[in-house]
């Protein structure tokens, strides 16, 4: 009955000439007693298909037809406002006489097959086919027959899936043609391009998609949306807004970032409560070349001015004038937002303070960040005094991890392992969190010993967290004591209770893909193979297969098979073309061959767009950019690399072989020196002494 209802909604306005009996009122009132006559449909269209052997008709005839026609007309309008069945049967049956007198008068008349194809959506036996060849007809009848055109374009894009999974690709193909006659008929018509825009998006044809958002974004905003809400599920609206945030985000992935920048920066200014604008704004800054930065300053000011209270708009402005190069700029905003906000909400002065530790620790002012983040806590009343109460936990260790990772970030892991340590008295003894970053601080620092000895206290306060048992296995295989940490989740997948078969510390997949990764670092290769194809066997849907399968072209990569991870790799973006691990790790795989280089990119440069603030995509593509010999774009992508993961050995190694390449020996050495502080891998160890030595 629901899909009946959408496609009832979306027809009934379809059809012309209501004029003529718009004045009958809505109330109902007794029908004339008729006998239907069968229904002959089929034999008039057959009579009527045949129009090259229609005689001329007269003037006369034409104008009964008409008559007719208005006549099926009102009883559809009619069947809409009926409260009754059985009198929208009576109507169903009188509007389907009158329509069908009406063509077999005139079988040239197309705004009766619309009707008609209007009554097989309507009536109590919903027929689309049936309104498809209707509609058909129409529009062969009349090419500029508006209600023939859309009843084939909403119906064809109903029936391509588009929307909701995997499309049929020739139904789309047929919806644009359809729906382009609608834009030709009606050029501000904003369902059609908004329709035009998603059917271009689903066959990829990235160009015509812009195309179609643009036009869209200059038209008029319609008052029937529900047929496009039902199909777009969850897009509730075809106002210009929407269609600049869609256009906005059409540009990103086109890599239009400039452009981008112009169209969401004007959406947010004129929006600002528009959270998907202000999402993709954000992207684009991420790509932007400071140069374009000013117009989206001045823009971001104005909306904040109108809207103080907006802290994801305060911030975006912060970290906009702070990309600029203006960090004490950026870090005046975000006080004047905490000044305002701090006596009457403390919550949104404390998470205000926090972005101004963000933007010093972004700039590589370590002592400055960690004075905000400390005024932060003191804002939200954790003073360190006495245990923090359960509503602040969550704020309180958001803000000791921003504290460890702008001291790691400085390479001063003593005093990041100091604050953990203190921390234990303000977060309560039993806090997980804390003790595994300090176990990873620990393993990072290279106190292999130290890290192992802490983990089974750990273990014991927390025994379900599958972190500190993975944990103690991969410390256990960085010792070379190999079995004992395999043994550790072979255990699991062994003696696993059976009440625990649903807990993730108890789930054989992801054991079995973490048992293969131990065995890659313990250089095994039979063995992550076996531990891999038992996860295959383990899979029980297409999601975990695909894993899997990724997993399987690690090791092969990893062990110098590298045509046998490449055909994994293509082979699962064949299914599916936008997996972004995959786009990245086939990019990357062939840098490392030297092979397919402008490919490569490409690849990267995808995986990027769809998720522009991963370290490592970013690393991918600017090591792509610096094997194609492109040293100003490998800088830029390297740095934001780095600025995104500063503790990443193999960054700062990439990073530092383009300043050398560009003759920067001095920054070249900084950075490898710092990578090699870094470095707990025996191999990346003596690659970067060798580097540090030439």
């Amino acid at each position: 009955m629901k899909k009946s209802f959408i496609i009832f909604g979306a027809a009934v306005f379809f059809t012309m000439s209501f004029g003529a009996y718009a004045q009958d009122t809505i109330v109902e009132r007794p029908s004339p007693s008729v006998t239907p006559t069968p229904s002959n449909l089929t034999a008039v269209l057959e009579r009527n298909l045949n129009l090259s052997a229609v005689s001329p008709i007269s003037r006369e005839v034409r104008k009964d037809s008409y008559v007719k026609l208005l006549e099926g007309q009102r009883y559809l309008w009619k069947i809409k406002w009926s409260r009754s069945e059985a009198t929208k049967l009576r109507y169903e049956s009188l509007a389907k006489n009158a329509l069908q007198k009406a063509v077999e008068l005139n079988p040239k008349l197309a705004e009766g097959y619309t009707a008609l194809a209007e009554l097989s959506l309507m009536g109590s036996k919903q027929d689309i086919n049936e309104a498809i060849m209707l509609s058909e007809i129409a529009v062969n009848l009349d090419s500029d027959n508006f209600g023939g055109h859309r009843f084939l374009a909403r119906l064809y894009t109903l029936k391509s899936n588009l929307g909701r999974g995997k499309v049929n690709s020739e139904l789309i193909k047929m919806s644009i043609s359809e729906w382009k006659e609608i834009g030709r008929l009606d050029p501000r018509n904003a369902e059609a391009w908004a329709f035009l825009s998603a059917l271009y998006g689903a066959l990829g044809e990235k160009e015509n998609r812009i195309d179609a958002l643009r036009k869209w974004r200059s038209s008029a905003a319609p008052m029937d949306i529900d047929f496009y809400a039902s199909i777009m599920q969850g897009a509730t609206e075809l106002s210009v807004s929407a269609a600049s945030t869609q256009l906005g985000g059409a540009l990103l992935e086109a890599g239009n970032s400039k452009e981008a920048l112009e169209i969401l920066t004007r959406e947010v200014s004129v929006e600002p409560a528009n959270k998907e604008a202000i999402d993709l704004l954000s992207q684009a800054l991420e790509q932007a070349d400071e140069t374009n930065l000013e117009l989206t300053v001045n823009a971001l000011r104005q909306a904040v001015f109108a809207n103080p209270d907006n802290q994801t708009l305060v911030q975006l402005l912060a970290e906009t004038i702070a990309r600029a190069g203006e960090v004490d700029g950026a870090v005046q905003v975000l006080e004047d937002a905490v000044r305002k906000s701090v006596v009457g909400n403390r919550f949104s002065a404390s998470k205000f303070q926090l972005a101004i530790g963000d933007i010093f620790a972004e700039s590589n002012r370590t002592d400055e960040a960690l004075t905000a983040y400390r005024k932060a806590l003191a804002i939200r009343g954790i003073t360190g005094k006495e245990n923090v109460a359960d509503d602040d936990k969550d704020f309180a260790i958001r803000v000791i991890n921003k504290m460890v990772e702008a001291l790691r970030k400085a390479n001063r892991r003593e005093e990041a392992e100091k604050l953990l340590r203190d921390s234990k008295t303000l977060l309560g003894k039993n806090n997980s969190e804390i003790d595994k970053k300090r176990i990873d601080l620990l393993i990072e620092g290279g106190k292999m010993q130290a890290a192992l000895a802490s983990v089974p206290d750990a273990r014991s306060k927390s025994p379900s967290d599958v972190g500190f048992l993975r944990r103690e296995a991969s410390i256990l295989v960085g010792l070379d004591r190999v079995d004992e940490g395999a043994r550790l989740i072979e255990n699991m997948l062994l003696h696993k209770p059976l009440k625990n078969e649903l807990e993730i510390l108890h789930d054989d997949f992801s054991n079995y893909l973490f048992l293969s990764s131990l065995y890659v670092t313990a250089g095994l290769e039979e063995r992550a193979l076996d531990s891999i194809h038992r996860a295959f066997k383990v899979s029980d849907n297409s999601e975990k297969k695909q894993i899997a399968k990724l997993n399987l072209a690690f090791i092969q990569q990893s062990f110098g098979r590298y045509d046998r991870a490449e055909k994994n790799l293509r082979e699962i973006l064949e299914q599916s073309p936008g997996y972004p691990i995959a786009l990245n790790n086939l990019g990357y795989l062939l840098l490392r061959q030297n092979k397919n280089l402008e490919e490569a990119l490409s690849l990267i440069s995808n995986a990027v767009k769809i998720e522009p603030r991963n370290s490592s995509y970013l690393d991918s593509l600017g090591w792509a950019y610096y094997k194609l010999d492109r040293l100003d774009e490998a800088e830029l992508y390297l740095r934001k690399a780095s600025r995104f993961n500063a503790t990443s050995v193999t960054i700062l190694e990439h990073l530092g072989d383009v300043f050398r390449k560009r003759g920067k020996l001095d920054e070249a050495k900084q950075v490898w020196q710092k990578a090699l502080t870094l470095s707990l891998n025996s191999d990346d160890s003596d690659r970067l002494k060798t580097k540090l030595t030439r």
